[in-house]
Order: C-alpha cells, then structure tokens, then sequence
C-alpha cells in the first residue's frame, strides 16, 4: 500500500435507486410504474402517441440502467429496443390482471366454502393454485424466461 492509498478515504457503494428516484430523473419522459408482480417498468410514448416503448427490470437500478441506455441509443443484445407485438409487457401487463381478478374471486364469501374440508371449495382453491401459477409466470417472464412451465402446449 502507498502513502497516497493510505490516506485516502474507503470507496463507498452508491446508495441504491428507488422507485420515486426513478420519478424524479426519468418521469417527465417516462411513465415509472411498481408492478404489483415485483417488477418497475417505464413507458416511453412519443409525442404524437404513435410510437410506444416498453422496458421492465427486477429493480428500480436495473430499470435505470435501461432507460439510461435506451435514451443514450447505446442499447446493446437483450436491452436492444424489439417490437412490441407480442411482446413481454403486455403479457406482464395480462398476467397482472389475472392476478387481480383471481384475487378478488378467492376473497368473496361463498357458502360452499364454509362446508368444505379446508374451508376452500373446490372453485376458490382453483382460483389460489392459479394466482399462483401466474405469478410463477410472471417472474420467469419478467427474468426474460419462457413463461410456460415444460411440456406445456403453446
């Protein structure tokens, strides 16, 4: 170690970026939303709304880095811009409302329930296996997976 070395003070990790961090440095161009599946996403529409763009990441420095990178035109293999037909945000976008919607099911109140072995029938017990296969879906998807368990048909 130098003398230099010495006196000179410990790196320090940056402090993580947060969702209202994203906000503040990309939501005047951007629309950031948190995901109620765990992941940040951001839209990008252009002025006349006629071209959209879509990119998500796990977290919010992830995100940032994407959006750095795609206002900096430096997009590179997986980030590089695809079209969206198809694409995976609106199937992020349909696996999320799945979730809502079987959620809201599973917590009506429903008379066979309350007669059935483990106070679920069979309707809301579906109801929980699906929100949670959706879920699974959609965290292999948000990774950039196939959101089909194997052997699935397609």
């Amino acid at each position: 170690m130098s003398d230099s070395d010495a006196h000179r003070p410990p790196e320090v990790a940056p402090a993580a970026i947060t969702g209202t961090d994203l906000q503040t440095r990309f939501g005047d161009r951007w629309i950031i939303r948190r995901e109620s599946i765990g992941i940040f996403s951001a839209e990008y529409r252009s002025p006349g709304g006629r071209h959209r763009r879509y990119l998500a990441g796990h977290s919010a420095d992830e995100l940032a880095g994407l959006i750095e990178a795609a206002e900096a035109g430096t997009e590179t293999g997986a980030q590089a811009y695809e079209p969206v037909d198809g694409g995976r945000f609106q199937r992020l976008q349909a696996l999320e409302d799945a979730i809502k919607f079987r959620r809201a099911r599973a917590a009506e109140p429903c008379g066979d329930c309350a007669t059935a072995p483990g106070g679920r029938c069979e309707d809301h017990g579906r109801d929980l296996d699906l929100i949670s296969e959706y879920e699974h879906a959609a965290r292999r998807l948000g990774a950039g997976q196939d959101c089909q368990p194997a052997g699935a048909r397609p």
